[in-house]
């Protein structure tokens, strides 16, 4: 019973629950030395899953764990937390002697041999917290860690982060707004901005991106990229979608009930939702109470989406596209893309990720990308929209490719829904 109470039936090493009970037991007992938590995580090790299979996923999370194992001394402690993440108890010195162990740690799980065979490298997030005497809350303490990770931009380069002032400032801010969250919905402080989407061949604006902005009384407008992943951390997001889809229906109505043109509104899909096996019901729910035709709504679903429960997201499209709706992959090619997606998903439309146009401009390799991943598109019967588009080159390369549609700032910023209806009428539908 305590084996299977204790035991993480992944790697066989200690669970997250056996971590936290030994972590505060060592805390309270070794008071001589002091220690470090670290929270770390493999980047894109959805890749390995959808690539080689979960059971290869699963192979190589054991052995980083024994690896890992066998590199701790006497009171010093590492579990799986959850998915590719770990925690580690470790003694601390300085940061120095932190980070030559973690790195030592990271080029031992890199010498793992299914790892080599395969040229894959690993890449890893860490966030370190240094534990102060008398602090004995680990969950309290894992969070200042996992904060601290989620600060790292990148992990291309095995970057780390330490626990700081300045994070934690932010982590301070990020609770407050979380407290807030809540009273923000009912008080309806969020609110929906349109970009236009362009036709590339008539220069009109032939649909747009519903995207959130959150009006608070005391900050003032914050973007997305404030409050989203909080949201998608807490599990808020699917509120938050929800709350959108609501307004997106409300604006469609009114545009129905005066006689105004009528243009397809795209809405965001998150991954949370995938969860829930009665989503497509409850939007369609949505939907029918405003008494919306479907085929003035787009869902976006991110390619990331589809690297985990493939199944579950199949599923969901599939339900959503006999509903009538119409899908769409959201930036397609910002990770590691599967050309395999586009010729077996039920979808209408492929999003190009910005990532592929550079401020400096498109060079051969990302023109020859592009264009080929417009051409294979187009022989699937599928549309293609290029969002990020900031320069006329850009736009006149897209055209040339026979890419159908645009997004960016060339064209318009997000902007609030009365300037752009002001928009769709001083331009009667082109731009």
């Amino acid at each position: 019973m305590k084996k299977i109470a204790y035991t993480d039936p992944v790697t066989g090493g200690l669970n997250y629950n056996k971590f936290r009970v030994d972590a505060e037991l060592i805390l309270k007992s070794n008071k001589k030395e002091q220690f470090a938590l670290v929270c770390t995580d493999i980047d894109n090790f959805s890749y390995i899953n959808y690539t080689f299979g979960y059971k290869f996923g699963d192979k190589i999370l054991a052995k980083i764990s024994n690896i890992i194992n066998k590199n701790l001394g006497t009171d010093e402690l590492c579990a799986r937390r959850s998915d590719d993440t770990f925690v580690l108890l470790l003694k601390f010195k300085d940061k120095n002697s932190v980070k030559k162990r973690l790195s030592l740690l990271h080029n031992k799980c890199n010498e793992i041999k299914s790892i080599k065979d395969n040229n894959y490298t690993l890449f890893m997030k860490k966030g370190i917290y240094i534990i102060h005497k008398k602090e004995y809350d680990i969950s309290l303490i894992v969070g200042k860690a996992e904060h601290s990770k989620r600060t790292i931009k990148t992990s291309l380069t095995n970057t780390l982060s330490f626990y700081d002032d300045k994070i934690h400032k932010e982590l301070l801010h990020e609770k407050a707004l979380e407290n807030s969250i809540a009273s923000s919905l009912k008080k309806n402080e969020f609110v929906v901005y349109l970009q236009p989407k362009i036709s590339l061949t008539t220069k009109e604006i032939i649909g747009a991106e519903a995207l959130v902005r959150w009006q608070h009384p005391l900050e003032g407008l914050i973007s997305p990229d404030k409050f989203i992943p909080l949201f998608e951390s807490n599990g808020y997001i699917v509120d938050l979608d929800f709350y959108v889809y609501k307004k997106v229906c409300t604006l469609l109505k009114k545009w129905i009930d005066n006689n105004k043109p009528l243009i397809p509104i795209s809405v965001n899909v998150s991954r949370l939702h995938v969860a829930n096996n009665n989503f497509a019901n409850s939007f369609k729910k949505i939907v029918d109470e405003y008494k919306i035709p479907s085929n003035l709504l787009e869902l976006e679903l991110t390619e990331n989406i589809f690297l985990k429960n493939v199944s579950d997201v199949l599923n969901m499209i599939n339900a959503l596209k006999k509903m009538g709706f119409i899908l769409s992959i959201d930036d397609f090619g910002c990770g590691y893309s599967s050309l395999n997606l586009l010729k077996e998903l039920p979808v209408d439309i492929v999003k190009l990720d910005k990532g592929f146009f550079k401020p400096d401009g498109l060079d051969k390799k990302d023109k020859y990308v592009v264009s080929g991943i417009i051409n294979i598109a187009k022989d699937l019967n599928l549309q293609v929209l290029s969002e990020g588009v900031e320069t006329q080159e850009q736009a006149e390369f897209l055209q040339s490719s026979q890419c159908d549609m645009a997004q960016g700032f060339l064209f318009a910023k997000p902007m609030p829904i009365e300037d752009f209806e002001t928009l769709l009428k001083e331009t009667n539908n082109t731009i």
